[in-house]
């Protein structure tokens, strides 16, 4: 091996190391929901209240999402990420300090409504995580909470980076605009978090884990994804056709929802392990690109 051809594996190794890092460390997937809040900002025409709340919620996911990472190590699958985590455990951890430290940072920055709505959203997650928690609910709700699971993960995450801002900039919180945006997100983020599922159906029905996929089979978790793509065609044409026209909010939305489902309908050809965590939740940045080009 010559000199050029050494260096040039060198830095594609480095690089390799360094994109791990930034998709393993939940560091993509924290820009993937701060780019949420601006879309939210964008829609609600609330952008020079932006900054707090979407540099609160970037902090908060790379905290929420390395914890669970770090408290999960030995009951999780065994999958790329799961590998990367064992062998890079101090870098988790230290990533969640940084995530936490921010997020508790910009915290005493929001208004008083978005930070009750934190709050409230930080105990839910803390909640799940702690295992005499999930043992209670599994008690109280057998099967069906695991049922759930998409759509509580898709719930939070549509509060976070729906109200949060919304309620940071102080928009009426009986807004019909608002509520059509929480139900158009909460389909987009539940699209999303089923293929998640769907990739786990193997592994979680080893498990004895009753995800979707699992319980009703791959037909069903394509009928769903189907619906929810309908779903939310039909939001974005009464949002941005008929009630508040925007040709370019329309279009922008569409063509995100188009991408999103390609991507999860495709997702069980690719064997890449790098598909789910840049392709899939970067569906969430590629939206934010197309509505700040488009809008």
């Amino acid at each position: 091996m010559n000199e050029r051809s050494w260096l040039a594996k060198l830095v594609l190794d480095q690089l390799l190391r360094l994109g791990q890092a930034v998709l393993y460390g939940s560091l993509f997937i924290a820009l993937c929901a701060a780019s949420l809040v601006m879309v939210t900002c964008r829609q609600l025409t609330i952008e020079p209240t932006c900054g707090i709340p979407a540099v609160f919620v970037f902090f908060a996911t790379l905290g929420v999402y390395n914890i669970h990472h770090l408290m999960g190590m030995n009951r999780a699958a065994a999958t790329p990420q799961a590998f990367w985590v064992k062998n890079h455990r101090f870098g988790v951890l230290l990533l969640s300090i940084i995530g936490v430290g921010g997020a508790g940072f910009f915290f005493f920055q929001l208004r008083l409504p978005a930070q009750l709505l934190a709050v409230a959203l930080a105990f839910i997650v803390v909640s799940y995580e702690l295992k005499a928690f999930r043992d209670f609910l599994t008690h109280a709700f057998g099967g069906r909470l695991v049922l759930l699971k998409t759509f509580v993960i898709a719930a939070v995450w549509t509060a976070a980076t729906v109200l949060i801002p919304a309620w940071n900039a102080q928009h009426p919180a009986d807004n019909m605009h608002l509520a059509l945006m929480l139900l158009n997100r909460f389909a987009f983020i539940s699209l999303l978090a089923l293929c998640f599922d769907a990739r786990d159906q193997i592994s979680d029905s080893r498990r004895g884990l009753l995800t979707i996929p699992v319980r009703f089979g791959m037909d069903f978790t394509l009928y769903l994804y189907r619906a929810l793509t309908a779903a939310s065609f039909v939001l974005i044409v009464v949002m941005y056709v008929l009630l508040w026209p925007s040709a370019a909010m329309a279009i922008a939305l569409t063509l995100s929802v188009l991408a999103a489902y390609f991507a999860v309908s495709r997702a069980d050809q690719v064997s890449s392990p790098y598909y789910y965590p840049m392709l899939v939740d970067g569906q969430m940045l590629l939206q934010w690109m197309l509505v700040m080009l488009l809008t």
